[in-house]
């Protein structure tokens, strides 16, 4: 019984990966950060940039954090910062994920994502900047906006650290898990001989 419970417990040793996507999500923001300024750049010359161009620059910056986590994660089950950290997204089944699976995991920070385009496209089209401190509105829509994206991020947290597996809301709907990607295929990948005991 001894051996057996002690064999559960290193299985369940490669689900332990709360801190390395905590920092992996860290790292990811780094490698978009560009972009940030790229947008505050855009934004600063908005008066001489046509409406549709601003428009459709809105659009693809808002969306751009789900279409780098969508498309790695569909490739490689895993971000830049989760290559870097060692954690790799995988089917339940620890197989490679589908691009169904990688939309799923983010279907709903993507849905609040297009709802708040769609939020902000009627400003956009009346020749405001977003940037502008007279532009932030803090209406009834903004307000539902903020607490739902905080109450899905506490949810998704919560409900990491209360299963074996620690798997948060978006794994569960997509089926997926996130483990540590073991030491012998980090050290191929690398081009590393194996460890020999």
């Amino acid at each position: 019984m001894n051996r057996k419970r002690r064999k559960e417990k290193q299985e369940l040793r490669k689900f332990k990966t709360f801190w390395r996507r905590f920092w992996a999500g860290q790292v990811d923001g780094i490698v978009l950060m560009p972009l940030f300024y790229l947008n505050m750049f855009i934004w600063n010359q908005a008066e001489s940039i046509a409406t549709p161009v601003l428009l459709l620059w809105h659009v693809v910056q808002m969306l751009s954090f789900y279409i780098y986590s969508i498309s790695l994660h569909a490739a490689f089950g895993q971000t830049l910062g989760k290559m870097l950290l060692h954690v790799k997204v995988v089917d339940v089944t620890e197989r490679p994920i589908t691009i169904s699976q990688a939309i799923r995991r983010d279907i709903v920070p993507l849905a609040l994502a297009f709802i708040a385009v769609a939020q902000n496209a009627v400003p956009i089209l009346r020749g405001e900047n977003l940037l502008k401190p007279t532009h932030v509105h803090f209406g009834f829509g903004m307000i539902i906006m903020l607490l739902t994206g905080a109450g899905w991020f506490w949810a998704e947290v919560l409900t990491m650290l209360t299963n074996r597996k620690r798997r948060a809301i978006h794994d569960l709907m997509a089926g997926t898990v996130v483990i540590q990607v073991p030491q012998h295929v980090r050290r191929a990948l690398a081009g590393l001989p194996p460890v020999t005991a």
